[in-house]
């Protein structure tokens, strides 16, 4: 399916790659839950997952904000496995290409307008040895609802998928 999608209202995306251009064609979305990988919780969203060219699409958060009655991932208090930067190092490491965060506002604690008016513009990076070349070429996030229309193009239901997300073993 076809889906338009307008920068900054829709989606937005930046590199950490020190290349003057990235280039990512044909490579599938990977729901991936949370995209945390916390052997002390002995919960890895990527177990038999090969990440290698795939785009991870990834819930912001951690399940303790799903299950703030539990002792995992520290309840409503989020852990460093719910922030954006883990998950886009996480990604990195489990090889994808790409990593696009799902945007909802109760989870993230701040609305769409905090991702487009931080994410969109020049953006200031330590340079790293590698050139950027360890992190994944893009690095982005996606409105909720944008997601959803993406899901049900792929037959599948995004509510569904992220209930089953919040389960340890999701697959």
């Amino acid at each position: 399916a076809n889906l338009p999608m307008q920068y900054r209202q829709d989606i937005v995306l930046s590199s950490r790659h020190a290349n003057e251009q990235i280039s990512i064609e044909n490579a599938p979305l990977v729901f991936v839950g949370y995209g945390i990988n916390a052997p002390e919780y002995q919960w890895n969203d990527y177990t038999d997952l090969d990440m290698k060219g795939k785009i991870a699409v990834i819930l912001i958060n951690d399940p303790g904000f799903a299950h703030p009655e539990g002792s995992q991932f520290n309840g409503l208090a989020m852990t460093y496995y719910g922030r954006w930067t883990y998950k886009y190092e996480e990604a990195a490491r489990q090889g994808a290409a790409a990593v696009l965060i799902i945007h909802d506002t109760a989870p993230a604690a701040y609305g769409w307008n905090v991702v487009n008016s931080s994410w969109t513009g020049t953006q200031f990076l330590a340079q790293s040895k590698d050139g950027g070349k360890s992190q994944t070429q893009a690095n982005g996030w996606i409105q909720k609802s944008v997601a959803k229309q993406i899901f049900a193009a792929a037959g599948q239901d995004l509510d569904k998928q992220m209930a089953a997300a919040k389960q340890k073993g999701f697959k």
